[in-house]
């Protein structure tokens, strides 16, 4: 979610194929979180501006980050009005040797309708930030991308 330390409205975005030419083990690594496990969680804003976690799942292809909303769900609600999201993998592992991803920024309606579906959302996420968190040894390694500065990588003790 937007806030003092993370993206602002508005901010430099782009498609996840940017991260795969500029980041590309990065993104590998990000992608493997997403596919891991078929369950994850989005942030999205609420009518009163207060953040909602929900359930999602997530799909990560070479040509995008997309997910879908079944009709009449707040969380699709939510997005239509406040396209600002977070997605959040679901860790595995408790000592998070893998890591743990975060995907921040804003979600596209794509314009084709699922014909079993044609009320629901169908959404592309236009990339923001990228926050891969995992452990090494003794030492917490924060990765993270943007479109403006790129791939940065913080350890700490």
């Amino acid at each position: 979610m937007a806030g003092t330390h993370g993206p602002a409205r508005g901010a430099p975005a782009a498609r996840w194929e940017a991260i795969l030419d500029d980041a590309p083990d990065l993104a590998r690594r990000v992608r493997e979180r997403f596919t891991a496990n078929r369950h994850h969680v989005i942030g999205t804003v609420r009518a009163d501006g207060a953040p909602r976690l929900s359930g999602t799942e997530v799909r990560i292809e070479p040509t995008g980050v997309s997910l879908g909303m079944m009709a009449g769900s707040r969380k699709l609600a939510d997005v239509r009005r406040d396209p600002r999201v977070e997605l959040h993998s679901a860790p595995l592992d408790e000592g998070l040797t893998d890591g743990d991803a975060r995907l921040t920024g804003r979600l596209v309606e794509r314009d084709e309708a699922l014909p079993e579906h044609p009320d629901a959302g169908h959404f592309e996420l236009l990339v923001e930030r990228v926050v891969l968190v995992r452990v090494e040894g003794d030492e917490l390694v924060v990765t993270t991308w943007d479109p403006v500065v790129g791939e940065r990588e913080h350890r700490r003790r």
